[in-house]
């Protein structure tokens, strides 16, 4: 099992992972389909954000119970 540390560190990488994925995808397909790409970049960051915002908040409640 990972650490919160260790999480945080995992759930930024695959944001980054992904939205970079998905601007490949969407420079090979072009402008047609941006708003499909688009709309899943921002449910990516969401997503993405939305977790490291738990987590974050978890690891400080874990350093306020240890006094740290």
């Amino acid at each position: 099992m990972l650490t919160l540390e260790e999480q945080l560190l995992f759930i930024k990488e695959q944001r980054k992972d992904s939205i970079r994925l998905i601007q490949c995808l969407e420079e090979q397909f072009g402008d047609r389909y941006r708003h499909i790409f688009t709309e899943k970049v921002n449910h990516t960051v969401f997503c993405c954000d939305s977790v490291l915002s738990s987590l974050k908040e978890l690891q400080s409640l874990k350093n306020t119970s240890y006094g740290k």
